[in-house]
C-alpha cells in the first residue's frame, strides 16, 4: 500500500472535518464548505464525502486539499502530521536509514516509510516537514 492509501484507510473523513472546524452531526451531515450552504448537504461517509448541493465528492485527502486550497501531496502530509502521529524509527536512524513510523491515535499503527521518498526532512533540527 502507498502512504496515500494508508492515510485514506487510517483517517476517517469525519475526524478530518472536525479537526478543520466543521460541525458534523451524528448522521455524518455537515454544512458544505465548498458552496454557500444553509442546510447540511454534505454527507461524510467512512471512505468518501458527497455534497447533495454542489456535487463535490472525494476521499479524505481530496476533502482536505479542496478545503485548505492545497495539493493532494500537501494534504496527505498535513493529515499525517496533524491527525496521525509521526515518529522516527530510532533503530532505522541508528543504521543511517531515514524512516518514519506513522500512527493514528484512534486506529493505531499505519506503517513505516522512508523519509527521503515521502516527507522532506529539515536537516537543521532533524524533524520532518509535514
Amino acid at each position: 500500500m502507498t502512504i496515500y492509501q494508508q492515510i485514506r484507510a487510517a483517517v476517517p473523513i469525519g475526524q478530518a472535518a472536525r479537526r478543520y472546524g466543521l460541525a458534523v452531526s451524528q448522521g455524518g451531515m455537515a454544512l458544505c464548505p465548498f458552496h454557500h450552504d444553509t442546510h447540511p448537504s454534505l454527507k461524510l461517509n467512512e471512505d468518501y464525502f458527497f455534497c447533495f448541493g454542489c456535487g463535490a465528492t472525494g476521499d479524505v485527502i481530496d476533502f482536505t486539499a479542496r478545503l485548505l486550497g492545497i495539493s493532494q501531496r500537501e494534504a496527505a502530509q498535513k493529515l499525517a502530521s496533524e491527525i496521525c502521529k509521526v515518529f522516527y524509527s530510532s533503530i532505522a536512524l541508528l543504521y543511517g536509514i531515514e524512516m518514519v513510523r506513522i500512527v493514528n491515535p484512534v486506529h493505531g499503527f499505519i506503517g513505516n516509510y522512508t523519509v527521503s521518498n515521502t516527507f522532506p526532512r529539515n536537516r537543521k533540527n532533524g524533524r520532518c516537514h509535514l
